[in-house]
C-alpha cells in the first residue's frame, strides 16, 4: 500500500509540463515506467508462406523443433499436433474429460522443457491445475500422457479463496512457480474488483509481487465485464525462466516481470490507451490496439500488432497486420508490415530458428514468416 500513496505522489508531481507520465496508481502502479515509440516501418514488407496445414478450428498455436501445436475448438481432443517438415498432423491429443489424463480446459502456456531422458514437455494450464504433456512419449505410445499434475491450491498460497478468479501457472527450475493471479471478485454484487496479482513461488519463499492496487470500487468501473477488460491479457515466460511478460488486450502495455526480484517494468506506447482511459470508455475509437498476440525467446518478445491505421476495402475496414520485435528491456529492435488483406489472428515464434507463424481463424489458414533478415 505504501508504494502507491508514494507512487500518486511522484505522479502528481511529474505531471506539471510532462508528456508522459507513470501510470494513475489507482489502475497500476510498476516499479518502472517507460514510454516508447513502437509505430513499426511501414516501408518494410515481410512475405508469407501459406502453409498447407488442414487443421480445424484453431484456437491458439504454439511450435517447438519441428512441431507445430494447434489448440483446437475440438471437444473430444483439444490439442492437434503438426509435423512442420510434411505439414501433416500426426497426432490428436488431451481429451475432454474428468479422468487423470483427460483435459477439461486446455490452455498451452507455452513453457517447454526437455525432462532427463531427453522428452519434450509442454505444459498447459487446466482450469484449476497446472498439467505437463509429455509430448515425445505421447507420440511414440500414441495417447496423451502426463509428467505431471498439479493443483493450483497446493503450489501456491492462495491470495483469497473466496474470491473468483482465473490463474496462469508456469513451473521452473527447482520446484518454482511463476502465477498470474487473474482479476477477481467475492461477489459480482458487490462493485468491489480485486485487479491482478503476480505471485513468484520458490521452495524457500513467496513473493506478492504489489504491482496493482488491492481493489478497484465500481466508482472507478461501470461493471465487472469493463473491470475484467481493463486487466485482460496474456503471460508468456522466457525460456531461461529469468523473466515473465504480460501484454494487455486493451490498454497498451508490456509488463516484464523480473522472477529473481518482483520488479515489474511497465512499457507503454507513446500516445497508446491507458489502464484510465479504458476505465473511462471502455472502447478504444481513437486508440490503435498495438499488440494481439506475441511469442518469446531467450533474446526477443515478437508481437503480432496494428502497424498502422486501418485501411477500408470493399468488404469493411480493416487492420494492417505489422511485427514488432522488443527485447528484454522493452526496447523496440526491429519491426515491418505484413501485406494488406490479412487478417492475422495469433502467432507463435521458433527462436531456434527466427521463424514466426500465424494462422487466420476465419479461413483457418496457416502462415510462416522467416524473421532472419529482420533480427539482423
Amino acid at each position: 500500500m505504501i508504494r502507491f500513496i508514494i507512487f500518486a505522489a511522484i505522479t502528481t508531481l511529474c505531471s506539471c509540463g510532462s508528456k508522459e507520465v507513470g501510470e494513475d496508481p489507482r489502475f497500476f502502479a510498476p516499479d518502472k515506467f517507460k514510454v516508447v515509440n513502437s509505430t513499426p516501418d511501414t516501408t518494410r514488407i515481410l512475405k508469407l508462406e501459406k502453409l498447407p496445414i488442414e487443421v480445424f478450428g484453431p484456437e491458439e498455436i504454439c511450435v517447438k523443433d519441428s512441431l507445430l501445436i494447434v489448440k483446437t475448438m475440438a471437444r473430444d481432443k483439444k490439442l492437434t499436433i503438426v509435423n512442420l517438415r510434411t505439414n501433416q498432423v500426426i497426432a490428436r491429443l488431451a481429451p475432454e474429460g474428468r479422468g487423470p489424463n483427460d483435459f477439461f480446459g486446455c490452455t498451452p502456456n507455452q513453457n517447454f522443457f526437455y525432462n532427463d531422458k531427453g522428452d519434450l514437455i509442454m505444459e498447459v494450464n487446466d482450469v484449476e491445475s497446472l498439467k505437463a504433456i509429455n509430448i515425445s512419449r505421447s507420440l511414440r505410445e500414441e495417447g496423451t500422457f502426463l509428467e505431471y499434475s498439479r493443483k493450483f491450491k497446493d503450489i501456491y498460497e492462495n491470495i483469497d479463496n473466496n474470491r473468483h478468479g482465473f490463474k496462469t501457472l508456469f513451473a521452473y527450475g527447482d520446484e518454482s512457480y511463476f502465477v498470474k493471479h487473474e482479476i477477481s471478485y467475492r461477489d459480482a454484487r458487490e462493485g468491489k474488483y480485486f485487479p491482478p496479482k503476480y505471485i513468484i513461488k520458490t521452495p524457500n519463499d513467496q513473493i506478492n509481487v504489489e504491482a496493482y492496487p488491492e481493489s478497484i470500487e465500481s466508482e472507478h468501473v461501470s461493471g465487472l465485464s469493463q473491470a475484467m477488460g481493463i486487466y485482460a491479457s496474456t503471460v508468456r515466460i522466457k525460456p531461461d525462466h529469468t523473466k515473465a511478460v504480460d501484454i494487455t488486450s486493451g490498454p497498451d502495455y508490456i509488463n516484464i516481470i523480473d522472477l529473481k526480484t518482483g520488479e515489474v517494468t511497465a512499457v507503454a506506447e507513446e500516445g497508446g490507451c491507458r489502464y484510465a482511459d479504458y476505465a473511462r470508455s471502455g472502447d478504444l475509437p481513437k486508440f490503435k490496439r498495438n499488440i494481439f498476440s506475441f511469442g518469446v525467446s531467450d533474446k526477443y518478445i515478437v508481437a503480432l500488432g496494428n502497424g498502422a491505421d486501418y485501411y477500408q476495402t470493399p468488404e469493411g475496414r480493416r487492420r494492417w497486420p505489422s511485427i514488432k520485435v522488443f527485447d528484454w528491456k522493452g526496447n523496440l529492435v526491429a519491426s515491418a508490415m505484413f501485406p494488406k488483406g490479412l487478417y492475422l489472428d495469433k502467432m507463435a515464434f521458433d527462436g531456434d530458428n527466427n521463424m514466426a507463424y500465424f494462422f487466420v481463424r476465419q479461413t483457418e489458414e496457416f502462415y510462416r514468416c522467416n524473421l532472419s533478415e529482420l533480427l539482423k
